[in-house]
């Protein structure tokens, strides 16, 4: 479940603790980053969480054995919270992060 995708997340640094999460957002962002944050009432933590989603979801389409292995992993996880994620997916995770980030860089 992605939910868990992004809990696994925040524990390991992503969130509160980086100063991002809960804050309202100020700038001009592009049109899915903006959509989320109307979507997330404004809380770009929240908007964030649902970009990385989205991210991940349309893994099922474009990238099918990517995001089972994924999905695989994260039952790892919830098994065994020490689980470590196989190279593969780590670098799928570390993207959809990146590109969820890039999402809500000011449009200048």
């Amino acid at each position: 479940n992605t939910v868990d995708h992004v809990n696994y997340h925040m524990k390991a640094g992503f969130g509160k603790q980086s100063g991002g999460f809960g804050k309202k957002a100020s700038s001009k962002h592009g049109q899915a980053a903006s959509q989320m944050l109307k979507r997330a009432g404004g809380d770009i933590g929240s908007a964030h969480a649902l970009m990385f989603q989205q991210n991940i979801e349309k893994l099922k389409t474009t990238q099918p054995e990517a995001y089972k292995q994924i999905q695989e992993q994260m039952q790892a996880t919830r098994n065994d919270p020490n689980a470590t994620p196989t190279p593969e997916v780590h670098e799928r995770l570390v993207e959809a992060t990146w590109d969820t980030i890039a999402s809500f860089l000011p449009v200048s």
